[in-house]
């Protein structure tokens, strides 16, 4: 099953252009189409990049060193966290990542949206920082972080699917 629905992903970003990406990627994180481009532009990251990323979290990879793919995303992914806030440096700014996710429940108008599981979401982020707090490298810093809460957020999922 995941391996049919990262054929898919595969096959729908491939006849996306990276405009295509820019765009969607600009209303998801609020963020104009310029200034996401300006990242894809500053970090020369591909598509095939992102994929491979996603490749990573799927298969569930405990990668130690990775590949230049999987770097020039780690350092597409800071270049939007230094434009959102979320990182100075090569640290993670947790309290404006949960601001964020915040607003956005807020705006969807998702307040319904079940305590227990946003606590366990900002319990995710704080584990994750923590992981990354001793990495100096920018780019390995978001790479890790982003990774590191995908997988501990299946974890969750996984749970809370057994329990039902």
């Amino acid at each position: 099953m995941k391996r049919t629905l990262l054929l898919i992903l595969t096959l729908v970003v491939s006849a996306m252009s990276i405009e295509d990406i820019a765009e969607k990627m600009a209303i998801d994180l609020e963020m104009t189409r310029a200034e996401v481009q300006t990242c894809f532009d500053k970090t020369n990251v591909t598509l095939e990049d992102l994929m491979q990323v996603g490749k990573i979290m799927n298969d569930d990879l405990q990668t130690v060193d990775f590949d230049d793919s999987a770097l020039r995303a780690g350092c597409f992914f800071k270049c939007l966290c230094h434009k959102k806030g979320a990182m100075t440096g090569a640290r993670v700014n947790v309290d404006r990542i949960k601001g964020i996710i915040r607003s956005v429940l807020k705006k969807e108008a998702r307040p319904t949206l079940e305590a227990n599981l946003v606590a366990k979401l900002f319990q995710v982020l704080d584990t994750c920082v923590n992981r990354v707090n001793s990495i100096t490298n920018e780019c390995e810093v978001s790479l890790k972080y982003i990774l590191c809460c995908g997988k501990e957020m299946k974890l969750i999922n996984r749970s809370n699917n057994d329990d039902e």
